[in-house]
């Protein structure tokens, strides 16, 4: 499930150094481990550090057992087979994740790469009630995981081609090709 909830009160940071808890567009609000368990297939105690989805499940089980997808069908899953199965791949199956807190109009958060982006608040579990209209976030999640600093004044380019990929997204409908 999405990241731990806000209890009030706990001894201890339950989501560790990420910031929000569920329902928020960071960290805290849904990033959590992915366990797969396939003896011969995936190697015992390794680790895969690409972006994959519950979304992902649906192509990589039809990819696992031969069908093909239609256009329609699951428009938002990629095969991550590769990854998981730790198989050569030019790129990773999926290279962007948009969140949305507060319905299908927003506030949007989006990853692509190491670059995240948070337009409005962080939405419920981060400690304010969503917000669109509050200014763009951004992050550099390779070198800071808590999302503690605000890059978005000094990358005014990426948060653009981020809102740029947000739009072309939603309004497709779809993620998947």
């Amino acid at each position: 499930d999405d990241g731990y909830e806000d209890f009030g009160s706990l001894d201890h940071p339950c989501n560790g150094a990420l910031h929000g808890y569920k329902g928020s567009l960071y960290e805290g609000g849904h990033r959590v481990p992915f366990i797969a368990r396939w003896p011969g297939k995936i190697k015992a105690g390794s680790e895969c550090g690409e972006l994959i989805t519950l979304l992902d499940m649906a192509a990589s089980f039809a990819a696992l057992t031969g069908v093909q997808l239609s256009a329609e069908a699951a428009p938002d899953s990629f095969n991550v087979l590769p990854a998981l199965l730790d198989q050569p791949h030019a790129k990773p199956a999926r290279e962007t994740f948009i969140a949305h807190t507060g319905g299908t109009k927003g506030p949007f958060g989006v990853r692509n790469g190491p670059w995240k982006l948070v337009m409005g608040t962080g939405g419920y579990g981060s400690g304010k009630r969503a917000d669109k209209s509050a200014g763009p976030q951004l992050f550099n999640l390779a070198e800071d995981l808590a999302e503690a600093k605000d890059l978005a004044a000094e990358h005014p380019e990426i948060v653009q081609q981020l809102k740029d990929l947000v739009t072309s997204q939603r309004d497709a409908g779809r993620t998947r090709p």
